[in-house]
């Protein structure tokens, strides 16, 4: 792997154990308020590896299904965030930002992932 790509994953890395220190450190938020977004960064981190080095880990079937589903979250907070600016306007704008920063964040994760569960992706034929 290259060093942009140990950047990224430490990217990944650093905003999900910074949530979960605050969350943790300011006692709020249940179970999945505080742990859903690292077993998240897990998994986008494992897919993201095994796009890198070009190894299978699980199946296709299982990393397209994720894919699916982190698409249509993402899709679901993108139309989330343009509801927000229509119905409240400039006073949201900061939330806003920081659910489209976090779109910007994933959205390499998403695109290995596609390609690392695609049919044609030569690793699921080994």
């Amino acid at each position: 792997m290259r060093i942009y790509h140990w950047f990224y994953v430490s990217l990944l890395l650093a905003v999900t154990l910074g949530r979960l220190i605050q969350k943790v450190t300011m006692d709020t938020g249940g179970f999945a308020s505080r742990y859903l977004p690292i077993i998240i960064a897990m998994l986008l981190i494992t897919a993201y590896v095994g796009c890198v080095l070009n190894k299978p880990i699980l199946n296709r079937y299982f990393w397209r299904g994720v894919f699916y589903f982190f698409s249509i979250v993402s899709l679901g907070a993108l139309s989330f965030s343009f509801y927000l600016i229509i119905s409240f306007g400039n006073t949201v704008i900061i939330k806003v930002a920081f659910i489209m920063l976090g779109l910007v964040i994933v959205f390499p994760a998403l695109l290995s992932m596609n390609k690392y569960s695609h049919l044609s992706n030569t690793v699921w034929r080994k």
